[in-house]
């Protein structure tokens, strides 16, 4: 498995902002071949999104996509891509 996350800050948090991020951006994610996604609130002012894909390559070639979405999402919530991270699941337990 492999694992991209990103770290977002804007002026706040609202309900309406998590609600979008459900119910459009999450699904954007998922159709791009992710496992699973997740939105973690982190402050009053930040969110972490976790995206698990079941490899390397699927991510790779969501690359693209996954620029589109993030910058359509920093535009739609007035929020700054504070840092991005990846790589690969080294030990899990379900």
């Amino acid at each position: 498995m492999y694992v991209t996350m990103s770290h977002w800050e804007a002026s706040e948090m609202t309900d309406e902002m998590i609600e979008t991020m459900q119910t459009k951006f999450m699904p954007m994610i998922k159709s791009l071949g992710a496992d699973s996604c997740f939105e973690v609130q982190t402050s009053d002012t930040t969110v972490s999104i976790v995206t698990v894909y079941p490899d390397e390559a699927t991510k790779v070639a969501a690359t693209e996509k996954i620029a589109e979405i993030r910058a359509q999402g920093a535009d739609t919530f007035s929020a700054t891509l504070v840092k991005a991270e990846e790589g690969p699941i080294v030990a899990n337990m379900n």
